[in-house]
C-alpha cells in the first residue's frame, strides 16, 4: 500500500512516501501524531519520499563509524554516525546533487557534518540523469546516537520552485 504525505513549504510540492500515486490524502489519517513535530512530517529511516515531479529521496538508518585520520568536522564529538543518502531521479530533467543539503540534530543540539573522503568518499558532483539513482555516504558527529534527526533539502526543481524539506528521525543502529 502506498502512503502519501503533503508537506507545506515554499514551493508547496506534493510529496509521496514510498512511490505514492500523487493523489492527496489527509495527513491525520496516515500519520501517527507521535511522528509529527509542529506539522512537519518526520519519516522513519529507510522510507522513500517521492515529490510530485518524480524526484525521490531516501536516508538510511545511521550506523556508528570511526572517522579517518584527516576527517574535518570531528572537533568536540566522540560519537560519529554515517548514513546513505539516495536520490532517484524520476523527473524529466537532470538533477544536480550539489543542490541537496543535509543538516542534523542530536540530543537537542546541532550535529556537526564530518567531511571524510578517506572513509566516506565524496558526494557526487555530476548531474543525475532521469531514471538514474545515485547513493553516497554522509557523516556527522552527534551528541546522542539514540536521538538523531536528519533534515534534507533537495534545492530547486526544474521550474525553480523549492522542494519541501524532508525529515528522518530515530536512533542509530
Amino acid at each position: 500500500m502506498a502512503l502519501l504525505l503533503t508537506l507545506t513549504g515554499c514551493g508547496g510540492s506534493e510529496v509521496a512516501a514510498d512511490g505514492g500515486t500523487g493523489s492527496k490524502v489527509d495527513q491525520a489519517s496516515v500519520l501517527d501524531p507521535s511522528t509529527s513535530n509542529d506539522g512537519l512530517d518526520v519519516m522513519a529511516w529507510g522510507q522513500t519520499m517521492t515529490y510530485a515531479d518524480g524526484l525521490a529521496l531516501t536516508v538510511s538508518q545511521p550506523t556508528g563509524y570511526t572517522p579517518g585520520e584527516w576527517a574535518a568536522g570531528t572537533e568536540g564529538h566522540t560519537n560519529f554516525v554515517t548514513f546513505d543518502v539516495t536520490v532517484m531521479n524520476g523527473t524529466s530533467q537532470p538533477y544536480d546533487p550539489l543542490l541537496l543539503m543535509t543538516g542534523a540534530t542530536s540530543g537537542g543540539v546541532a550535529a556537526s557534518e564530518v567531511f571524510d573522503s578517506e572513509v566516506l568518499g565524496t558526494r557526487p558532483d555530476a548531474a543525475i540523469l532521469p531514471g538514474q539513482t545515485v547513493t553516497w555516504k554522509v557523516g556527522y558527529g552527534v551528541a546522542d546516537p539514540a536521538d538523531i534527526t536528519v533534515d534534507v533539502s533537495a534545492g530547486l526543481d526544474e521550474n525553480f520552485n523549492s522542494y519541501d524539506d524532508v525529515f528522518w528521525q530515530g536512533p542509530a543502529a
